[in-house]
């Protein structure tokens, strides 16, 4: 991580994931803040993954670790509890 990227770039990117922009927008933030931030590789993160296993899709898959972004996560708990074995069971 450069200097600048985490005095200039980083606190940008928590300001607007603040403000609770929409999916892809977390989205692309998380996949920056994973390259820039952590040294993770582009070639590393799948983005919008299908499996056969899971309806729907994975939002980003890094080796091992499965994201999945929602608005308003107090919304949308419910849902989540209830999908979340369908993508870990998609995943291995």
């Amino acid at each position: 991580m450069t200097p600048s990227w985490r005095a200039d770039t980083l606190p940008e990117l928590a300001a607007s994931l603040a403000t609770r922009p929409g999916h892809e927008t977390v989205r692309t933030h998380l996949a920056e803040m994973m390259r820039h931030g952590l040294g993770v590789r582009a070639a590393d993160l799948r983005q919008e993954d299908y499996r056969a296993r899971v309806r729907g899709r994975i939002d980003t898959l890094f080796p091992g670790t499965v994201f999945e972004f929602k608005r308003d996560l107090r919304a949308e708990l419910d849902d989540v509890r209830r999908r979340l074995p369908d993508p870990l069971a998609g995943a291995a």
